[in-house]
């Protein structure tokens, strides 16, 4: 591998090489190149000071701004506000627009204290586990996070666990003992993908909802 810096460029060599840089991973691209199992996004995420008690966060669907989803999180006195959303000129536009449904649903906040963006790789059912060569990935470099809520950081831990896991054997034979280790991870993400079409389909959304499947009964004292 060429690496680069302050205008010197080395070579390293490696007999294995472990990309975890996460879901633009650069490892990737020039490894293993592009996927079409795996969806782009880009999350935008602002802050806000907190002007009412919100003790839940939310999860928003709105199709005409993004086919993912959107969130509200209360942290200590402040208002999490993201969404994520296809790339492009108009993300932050639609990003935008997000916030301003959400006002006019009723949800208000106070000062921005914070924007931040990351980008999302969103896998589309099984995505095969990517390995090439003696290079390994793990997290969202590979692809490993949820299709239906875009969790990842369990995936991150699990993956990386698994492919140590692998390594005390030595690095002969590694790449295989991953493929197979993470097949209970490609399982799951599969569920996850099934799931999807009731989550983000409103008429099946709304069904699930109403039928009380999963839901918790809440006693309350008075």
């Amino acid at each position: 591998m060429t690496l680069q810096r302050e205008g010197r460029r080395w070579q390293e060599r490696a007999r294995l090489l472990i990309g975890a840089d996460g879901a633009n991973s650069l490892v990737r691209r020039q490894a293993l190149g592009a996927s079409s199992h795996l969806r782009p996004y880009v999350a935008i995420q602002e802050r806000f000071r907190a002007e009412q008690s919100m003790p839940y966060f939310t999860a928003v669907f709105a199709r005409h701004i993004t086919d993912f989803y959107g969130w509200t999180i209360p942290k200590q006195d402040e208002l999490l506000v993201g969404v994520a959303l296809a790339p492009g000129s108009k993300a932050s536009q639609l990003f935008q627009a997000f916030k301003e449904r959400l006002w006019d649903y009723g949800l208000r906040w106070g000062e921005k204290t914070g924007r931040e963006g990351a980008f999302l790789l969103r896998p589309w059912f099984t995505e095969p586990l990517p390995v090439l060569g003696g290079v390994s990935l793990i997290g969202e470099a590979a692809g490993w996070i949820s299709p239906s809520s875009a969790e990842g950081i369990s995936y991150a831990l699990r993956s990386a666990i698994m492919l140590a896991d692998c390594l005390q054997p030595g690095l002969e034979g590694v790449l295989d003992r991953y493929r197979r280790a993470a097949v209970k991870l490609r399982l799951n993400l599969l569920g996850k993908n099934l799931k999807s079409p009731v989550m983000y389909q409103p008429q099946l959304r709304n069904l699930a909802m109403r039928s009380g499947l999963f839901s918790v009964r809440v006693r309350g004292h008075f």
